[in-house]
């Protein structure tokens, strides 16, 4: 599987399982990606994982 690494923007966040979180992301250069963040539902990560934020994917 290729790896890619680029800014996205988090589009909606759901969580998955006890503390896991899918996540829905936009790039301008690889479009509109999901995938899952572990921890990502934990209070540490939380704040992070708001829509509208910008992040670092890979």
């Amino acid at each position: 599987m290729p790896e890619w690494q680029a800014d996205a923007i988090i589009l909606s966040v759901r969580p998955h399982g006890e503390g896991n979180a899918v996540v829905s992301l936009l790039t301008a250069e690889y479009g509109r990606h999901a995938g899952l963040v572990r921890g990502g539902a934990s209070k540490k990560i939380r704040g992070t994982m708001q829509p509208g934020n910008r992040v670092q994917a890979s």
